[in-house]
């Protein structure tokens, strides 16, 4: 989120950079009660679709494919996107409409639902230093289990002994 009048300089700075899907997806017209509606941004100046076209053109085939040395994906270096994806989930997890112990809870339900073991590790250690109970956790992967099947339940049961001895 950005002052309006920061927007196109913010935009041009990612595109530069290499991020060429980087666009304005919205503008913020009210007051949120923690829902948000992201409607179609019309109104403004900045045309995404050519400056990608012209990224493009300047792009060798393994970088028009995606196969990049790493998953920065032009951001830079490996650093950089890991700099930003860490300021990502600083902000997801940080209070909101929805409380830090629920989304805590939600990671670990998530991460173990798409059998992410280093997430799951993660959040499970977070949830136990912020003093969610061994009940809370259970139910939690009982979500994963329930929406993602067997493979949440192995995961979970194997994070379980190693965690919550």
């Amino acid at each position: 989120m950005l002052p309006a009048d920061k927007v196109a300089g913010a935009v041009a700075e990612m595109q530069q950079a290499g991020v060429l899907c980087a666009a304005v997806v919205g503008r913020i017209t009210d007051k949120s009660d923690g829902r948000i509606k992201v409607l179609p941004n019309s109104d403004t100046n900045i045309k995404v679709v050519p400056a990608i076209l012209e990224k493009e053109k300047e792009m060798s085939p393994k970088e028009k494919t995606g196969d990049s040395d790493c998953c920065a994906h032009g951001s830079g270096t490996p650093d950089k996107a890991m700099k930003m994806f860490q300021d990502f989930m600083g902000s997801a997890m940080a209070p909101g409409a929805i409380d830090v112990v629920t989304k805590e809870l939600m990671a670990i339900a998530l991460g173990l639902a798409v059998h992410c073991v280093p997430c799951s590790r993660i959040h499970i250690k977070k949830a136990l230093e912020m003093g969610i109970g061994r009940n809370e956790l259970e139910e939690a992967a009982a979500l994963a289990v329930a929406f993602s099947g067997c493979r949440a339940l192995m995961l979970w049961n194997e994070l379980k002994k190693e965690l919550l001895k």
